[in-house]
């Protein structure tokens, strides 16, 4: 496999990105990822975060996403007895949005009852419940898109001409939804979302849409530069 490096988003010179000495510790640099090494797109993941101006703990978590495996990405780079030692490196919340995200799939944040303060979910994956707050469903929402938008940008840059699909990304589950999660999301990661799903969601989408937001996004225009006050 080959194995491509590519920064989507370029940080400032003095932008100190936490945790990347524990990511590179556990091996991320070696282990590949949809064509490039797990480290690059976790890097590029955070990269991409940050440029939409999130807080700080969802831009870490989201270097963190994977780290304890997902529902799609099976493998464990840091295990679940060290998350001491993540928290210490990133802090307790971003931390803590990343170990949500790794035990709660998509339909997890879909199936929410919104009436309620907390959304409960309970992972398909080890049994736990959890109890998310509008601002952890949020993050992990964010990064989800992130995600995403990160592989179809590399899976652009490595495989020019052929369509990108993943098993979120092309399904009409995620299409479908979409719209139910959609006024959640920053408008960077809206026109991020948009340009994930394409153009058919658009009558779907109509009625959640604000002036400026239906804009037809290349993989690279979806990356915005963020600006410091």
């Amino acid at each position: 496999m080959e194995i491509i490096e590519n920064n989507l988003v370029d940080l400032p010179a003095n932008c100190s990105v936490p945790g990347l000495a524990l990511l590179i510790s556990a091996g991320a640099e070696k282990i590949p990822h949809s064509g490039r090494t797990l480290l690059m797109h976790l890097r590029n993941t955070y990269s991409i975060l940050y440029s939409w101006q999130l807080k700080d703990s969802v831009c870490l978590a989201g270097l963190f996403h994977s780290v304890y495996g997902t529902a799609s990405f099976k493998r464990t780079i840091i295990p679940v007895s060290e998350r001491q030692t993540v928290r210490n490196e990133i802090g307790e919340e971003a931390e803590r949005i990343a170990y949500l995200f790794s035990r709660t799939r998509f339909s997890n944040l879909i199936e929410c009852d919104d009436s309620r303060p907390t959304c409960r979910v309970i992972s398909s994956r080890t049994g736990e419940s959890f109890e998310l707050s509008p601002f952890e469903r949020r993050a992990i929402i964010e990064i989800h898109v992130a995600n995403l938008l990160e592989q179809k940008v590399a899976f652009g840059m490595s495989r020019p001409g052929e369509c990108f699909t993943t098993s979120v990304a092309a399904s009409e589950h995620f299409s479908r939804n979409l719209s139910k999660l959609f006024p959640l999301l920053s408008p960077p990661a809206r026109r991020a979302a948009l340009s994930i799903v394409g153009v058919e969601t658009k009558d779907r989408l109509d009625p959640y849409l604000v002036a400026g937001d239906w804009l037809l996004y290349d993989g690279s225009s979806a990356l915005t530069t963020r600006v410091t006050p």
